[in-house]
């Protein structure tokens, strides 16, 4: 991804963790970071997948391989090809068709090339942009695999998007406006450069909106307003999913340089999500992506789980995921939990639905390393804790449900 460094006016979400559907909170819970990693490491050990390479092509096999791993059929697997530089490249699109509107999409994608410059220097594992996006949709996809959705569902891996969006833009033009009629698009989900910095604070992320720039000059800001009105309010959506699924707070900006842009000038709606790492609360740019510091030891694993916790989240809600078998009054019961006081010096009191007799209820810190845990205890001594801000989780049989603490 071509991202420029964010702008310091980003709009901030609050906490908003209670209205999560605890269904769709038990698949979130279901992500594994142990998945994670082995997805992006295998990813990386290719080497430098510049489009038409060897790795990139073993890189894409290995991709198709993972999918049939988690039970996808090969009926359900298709490729777009097309040619880069006298070789024929491919994106690979899985398909899981919905139960209402199986001929309407939600299109969850990311590249799998690395950038490739003409020196030894710039040249790119991509551990970050963008193996770390595609181990994100993997991962929703295992996990959504069988899961009955009312939209259909593609998660697309493009190429060449590092030689200028060469995937995406043949992709839009040789599949969406061919087919008859044209292809039906809900949103366009698009996951670059998730993984962080490992050596700055990765508690945020970037939650894209489709908007013209303050000149409306740079058309890498997008160039259709038609889409704008339904991309800003899908990225809203999209800010608050990340405050129910995961620890992070979510930070609006705009669009920029990524596999969306061919669809949004195509007027589609598009939202994304990007890093937002951090140094004493102030935004920083990452200075490893595009060269041959693009490593695992410059991301963040925790970081890009959080990130494909809350995307497992926001894919359910967009493409209206069923419940499962929790009834209505399941998932109130779970939403009936409360902190108090809030901030809290000493002892931190919990408030719980008569219900609810066996429980745990962990502390863990914006980074989610886990703090203090106790079991079926609603007074919760939390002196010994330094001042900031904290998740409460409350666990038990009715499902998961977070709060913002803030100790003084």
């Amino acid at each position: 991804m071509k991202k420029l460094l964010l702008s310091f006016s980003l709009l901030s979400a609050s906490f908003c963790f209670s209205q999560a559907n605890a269904t769709y909170l038990s698949r979130v819970n279901q992500v594994l970071q142990s998945n994670i990693e082995t997805y992006n490491s295998s990813l990386v050990g290719f080497g430098l997948k510049g489009t038409g390479k060897a790795a990139s092509t073993n890189a894409l096999n290995y991709i198709v391989q993972k999918y049939k791993d988690f039970g996808y059929a090969d009926s359900q697997i298709t490729y777009d090809n097309f040619t880069y530089s006298s070789t024929t490249v491919k994106n690979v699109i899985i398909t899981k068709t919905g139960t209402v509107h199986p001929d309407e999409y939600v299109i969850i994608c990311g590249h799998y090339d690395s950038f490739y410059g003409t020196t030894s220097t710039n040249r790119s594992e991509g551990a970050n942009d963008n193996a770390s996006g595609v181990a994100a949709i993997m991962e929703v996809a295992r996990i959504l695999k069988d899961v009955p959705t009312e939209y259909s569902i593609k998660f697309i891996h493009f190429t060449g998007e590092e030689q200028g969006l060469l995937g995406s833009k043949n992709y839009v033009t040789n599949v969406v406006n061919t087919t008859n009629p044209k292809m039906k698009i809900k949103l366009v989900f698009n996951l670059d450069q998730i993984g962080g910095r490992s050596d700055r604070t990765n508690n945020s992320v970037v939650c894209e909106e489709d908007r013209i720039n303050d000149t409306g000059t740079n058309p890498k800001y997008g160039v259709n307003t038609t889409n704008n009105t339904a991309s800003i309010a899908a990225t809203a959506d999209l800010q608050t999913y990340v405050g129910y699924y995961s620890s992070l707070t979510g930070f609006i900006d705009n669009i920029y340089g990524s596999d969306y842009m061919p669809f949004e000038k195509n007027g589609e709606t598009v939202i994304g999500l990007y890093e937002r790492p951090t140094n004493n609360g102030t935004v920083v740019s990452n200075p490893y992506y595009h060269n041959n510091t693009d490593t695992i030891a410059n991301l963040s694993y925790p970081y890009i789980y959080q990130v494909t916790k809350a995307t497992v989240g926001a894919v359910q809600h967009f493409a209206v995921a069923d419940t499962g078998t929790l009834a209505v009054n399941d998932v109130n019961k779970a939403k009936d939990f409360a902190v108090y006081p809030n901030p809290v010096k000493d002892v931190l009191h919990l408030q719980l639905d008569s219900s609810i007799k066996d429980f745990t209820f962990e502390v863990t810190d914006l980074n989610g390393r886990k703090i203090l845990s106790i079991k079926n205890q609603k007074d919760v001594n939390v002196s010994s804790l330094k001042s900031g801000v904290y998740i409460g989780t409350l666990i038990s049989e009715m499902g998961k449900d977070s709060k913002k603490i803030i100790i003084e």
